[in-house]
């Protein structure tokens, strides 16, 4: 059970740096990149933060209860961690809620870019800017 218990939290802790490691590489508040807004990627990067610094703190308390075998302490470590999960369960579908509520206001900001885009693109206006009457 010990052997069990500390691969489980070498794995959880690989994850959860895994996990930082690719945060870094998303968009960034004040990149350059304009696409996203500033006050939603900190909220999502600091979401996620804690999301990854709940899960370190899991593997420890994984390692502890390895570590000190069946007993009481295994009992307490094995809860926390429970409570721990349920914890990074909720904040997950905060961030799917806000990422959703994010995306649904820009979303059509995104598409009128794209259309204006396409326009310039084609020398003039869209295809359905001519009247058919005429």
């Amino acid at each position: 059970m010990t052997a069990a218990s500390i691969i489980l939290a070498l794995t959880l802790l690989g994850f959860a740096v895994w996990l930082e490691l690719r945060e870094r590489d998303e968009p960034q508040a004040g990149d350059a990149d304009a696409a996203f807004d500033d006050d939603y990627l900190l909220a999502r990067r600091r979401g996620r933060r804690a999301v990854h610094v709940l899960l370190v703190v899991a593997a420890v308390l994984i390692l502890i209860a390895g570590l000190a075998g069946p007993g009481p302490i295994w009992i307490a470590m094995w809860l926390a961690v429970c409570g721990l999960l349920v914890v990074i369960m909720m904040l997950g579908m905060m961030d799917f809620y806000r990422s959703n509520r994010y995306l649904a206001r820009k979303l059509p900001e995104l598409r009128k870019q794209v259309l204006d885009a396409s326009g310039e693109q084609s020398g003039g206006g869209t295809a359905g800017d001519e009247d058919p009457a005429s």
